[in-house]
């Protein structure tokens, strides 16, 4: 073959790299990346694969067309013969690519931590083989030859050698905190598994805190020795929690308000689901707190926090959170202990009052609606009167019925009956939609009619002292203090009924264990545990 229709075939030799060859050994030089081998470069203890034969064209100039031909696919058609200068260029921008690729993979081998340099090498990687799949289609829609046809085993051959086995080196930093958040997800939101990744590499321990890694916090899992200093030591300074949709600290008892304080300040607006339950250090501040910072919350769960007043909350509920769907309050201050019966009636009030307003605005909504169906029925037969929509009738008749509907709707006691009982729950809210207070309300009710049974002198003392005070001697007021049961309404003094808790039963529950109840002498029901909600009578 004459020196004016081949090059030296040398300049195309392809490397396979040794099976055998130590991993540290494989970047000793470009050629040993296994993409392309440098002019009169020699390398031993590798296999060469077969040099494909590119033609050479001297003295010819770069043709008009740009690689930019070789990302729109349909251009050019099979059936289109390719000039000398195409096949030149071609075979230019292929070796030219190689060769940087080739030193590229040899430079990301040797360095062993992620820096910015790095960095920038990957995304030249990507971009090289990116020309390459181009190069490789512009091949294609030419008219095969031979020249074109062992460049594009070259092409393929090169692409193929760049693709090595995947690394999370080689993942980019927004595809790598995309994997972590899912890691996250699948961990049940518990930062335990997220938090030893940091100790991977000085790149895991920047993208662990990136906001975007962080969707949900449930350290629920580790409430029995998660402390204010183990808190912080997980919240930080750097805005890694700035996008967090869902926090649990359910059962967390030894976690005060400052560090909540310092979480909630961390989340801001993007917080929508707070969950305190058990969480028996919170206070009232912490809810007026997260109540302004907080303001787009939809769950809030406060059960079991006993320093949290319960009807201060309730109206928060009523001010702020706009968009605040459910709030759970059982086992709060009102709710737990033993508890005034003034501040029991007071709470009692507030929740028929929130229940009353949110009646009234159903009611009011249906009789909108009737009177929008109205005005539409009286329009329709104003049209059809006139003779402007003879064609009309059947509309008319459509908003006749709506009409009807919506008076039945109004006038059956049945049908609001019903709604109104599956709806016993909610509270109306100035600031938004009405909010689920979810067993609260029942719990409240119940317990009120106990106590109107007690005032009206039913037969609901469960000691001697009760039935003398219950009476109208009122003489005998303050003689003991009385105590309601919640769950059977019976009435005892606070002296009877440590004596009673002597009478103390075991009771298997589910997985073989058991749990110790005090049953009422009356009706055999719980009375409540030591500590547990009971109502103190106002004598």
């Amino acid at each position: 073959m004459s020196e004016t229709t081949a090059m030296d075939t040398r300049e195309y030799k392809i490397a396979i790299p040794d099976k055998n060859a130590e991993e540290d050994s494989r970047a000793d030089s470009p050629e040993q990346s296994g993409v392309c081998t440098p002019k009169n470069e020699h390398s031993s203890g590798f296999k060469r694969l077969r040099s494909w034969e590119l033609s050479s064209l001297e003295g010819v100039e770069r043709a008009d067309w740009q690689g930019a031909d070789d990302e729109a696919p349909g251009t050019s058609t099979a059936s289109t013969i390719a000039s000398d200068a195409e096949v030149k260029d071609l075979q230019d921008r292929t070796v030219n690519a190689c060769v940087q690729l080739a030193e590229i993979i040899v430079s990301l081998r040797r360095e062993r931590e992620w820096t910015d340099e790095k960095s920038a090498k990957t995304k030249k990687k990507h971009e090289l083989r990116l020309r390459l799949r181009a190069i490789e289609r512009r091949i294609t829609m030419l008219k095969p030859t031979a020249k074109l046809e062992s460049l594009r085993k070259y092409v393929e051959y090169a692409l193929e050698k760049a693709q090595p086995a995947a690394q999370l080196t080689d993942l980019l930093d927004d595809e790598l905190q995309l994997i972590l958040s899912k890691v996250n997800a699948t961990n049940g939101s518990s930062p335990k598994q997220l938090l030893a990744l940091s100790t991977v590499s000085k790149r895991f321990a920047k993208l662990v805190r990136q906001p975007a890694v962080w969707r949900d916090l449930d350290v629920s899992s580790h409430a029995s020795f998660l402390t204010d200093r183990v808190l912080n030591s997980i919240v930080r300074d750097d805005g890694a929690f700035g996008m967090l949709r869902s926090v649990s600290l359910a059962g967390c008892t030894r976690v005060t308000e400052t560090a909540i304080v310092k979480l909630l300040n961390a989340c801001g607006n993007s917080l929508e689901r707070l969950d305190l339950s058990g969480c028996t250090l919170v206070k009232t501040s912490t809810i007026e707190h997260a109540a302004r910072t907080c303001t787009n919350l939809t769950l809030l769960d406060l059960t079991g926090c006993a320093h949290v007043d319960t009807l201060d909350a309730l109206k928060m509920t009523d001010t702020f959170w706009p968009k605040l769907e459910e709030v759970r309050l059982v086992g709060t201050s009102r709710l737990s202990g033993r508890v005034c019966q003034t501040e029991f009636d007071a709470l009692a009030d507030e929740i028929a009052s929130r229940w009353n307003r949110w009646r009234e605005a159903r009611r009011e909504g249906r009789r909108q609606a009737l009177l929008a169906a109205e005005m539409e029925a009286d329009a329709l037969k104003v049209k059809l009167a006139t003779g402007r929509e003879p064609a009309g009738l059947a509309e008319l008749l459509s908003a006749e019925d709506e009409r009807r509907r919506a008076l039945e709707d109004l006038e059956s006691d049945d049908a609001v009956a019903l709604e109104e009982e599956l709806h016993i729950d909610h509270a109306e809210c100035d600031c938004g939609p009405a909010v689920s207070l979810e067993a609260m309300p029942a719990l409240v009710r119940k317990c009120r009619r106990w106590v109107e049974a007690w005032q009206e002198g039913h037969p609901v003392s469960a000691c001697d002292h009760a039935l003398v005070m219950q009476g109208a001697m009122g003489e005998q007021a303050g003689l003991a203090t009385l105590n309601l049961f919640p769950n059977c309404g019976h009435v005892m003094c606070e002296v009877c009924e440590q004596k009673e808790r002597v009478n103390m039963q075991r009771r298997p529950v589910e997985g073989g264990e058991f749990e110790y109840v005090y049953p009422c002498r009356l009706c055999n029901q719980d009375m409540p545990n030591p500590g547990g909600f009971e109502i103190t009578l106002t004598q």
